[in-house]
């Protein structure tokens, strides 16, 4: 079967503001979540029939993020209802809830659509019904599903319908934080483990260290992450080696965690100069020197 087209020879569906890019969708145990809201935050979508000016029923719906419309698995339409909000019905059909609003020519045929929210199914009732296979991906999108049958007076329709762009149904990631390190400072020569625990590590995550004079950044290097032990709340990375191995004092750096375009606080992290780097700094003939003063000169010169 074709999809339904948005518009046809006479009439045309209209978008006129598109909904919000994300709405964390309500859950079956909790209080509602209120209307999904526009893409500006400070309205609702709205909708408009061009071409008919005689009253007709909009259908909204939740169906699939991308691809043939039809209604979303995980996701279904529920009923907000406010004090100055527009009427609306619920209805079941065919298992997909449908909120039908009026559109009427005193209002010029367009419809504030700010009763419809987002309910979560719960997976487990979804995968009993439908059977899906438990290990599917399922997707975390969606997309408000706009349509109307308008009567050609024959006892046909012509059924227009129209997909918003799609809307993530979750709760957005925060920024990545750290909590706590193994370490805090290593070798300029770098390849040690650090584990850091923390939150919000996400797929994609990077962990930086920089170097910085004033506001410049002069050096970055991202290190290199185990993915066999990855997770959002610990991961393990391999300090990278300092870009100036013949550094003979310690060089405080940042350590900056990103994630989903987000990034932590810096971290503060030390690398500590090679004893031997030490031995380059003053020729090698001045050493007898100072031994011939006070042997302990060597031990106290390490410890710098």
């Amino acid at each position: 079967m074709l999809p339904f087209p948005w518009k046809n020879s006479k009439y045309e569906l209209q978008i006129l503001s598109q909904p919000e890019d994300q709405h964390r969708a309500r859950y079956l145990t909790e209080g509602s979540r209120g209307a999904v809201k526009d893409i500006t935050g400070q309205s609702h979508p709205m909708i408009k029939i061009n071409g008919y000016d005689k009253p007709v029923v909009l259908q909204i719906f939740i169906g699939t993020d991308a691809g043939k419309v039809k209604p979303h698995g995980f996701y279904q339409a529920c009923k907000v209802s406010g004090k100055n909000s527009t009427p609306c019905s619920q209805k079941d059909i065919q298992g997909t809830t449908v909120i039908e609003i009026q559109l009427e020519p005193g209002t010029d045929m367009t419809a504030l659509v700010d009763c419809v929210g987002i309910l979560k199914l719960r997976n487990a009732d979804v995968e009993q019904r439908t059977k899906l296979c438990r290990s599917k991906k399922k997707s975390t999108k969606a997309r408000m599903v706009f349509r109307v049958n308008v009567p050609k007076g024959d006892g046909f329709y012509d059924t227009l319908q129209i997909a918003s762009t799609p809307i993530l149904c979750t709760q957005p990631a925060g920024a990545p934080e750290v909590s706590k390190m193994s370490m805090e400072e290593g070798s300029v020569e770098g390849n040690q483990e650090l584990f850091i625990i923390g939150k919000n590590f996400m797929k994609g995550t990077g962990v930086f260290f920089e170097e910085t004079h004033g506001s410049t950044l002069t050096w970055s290097k991202e290190a290199e992450l185990d993915t066999d032990y990855f997770q959002t709340t610990h991961l393990i990375c391999k300090v990278p080696p300092y870009h100036d191995q013949g550094v003979f004092h310690n060089v405080s750096v940042d350590i900056v965690v990103r994630s989903s375009g987000k990034s932590s606080d810096p971290v503060p992290f030390t690398y500590k100069s090679s004893e031997f780097v030490l031995f380059q700094i003053l020729p090698f003939f001045l050493f007898p020197v100072f031994l011939s003063y006070d042997p302990s000169f060597l031990n106290f010169f390490l410890l710098l």
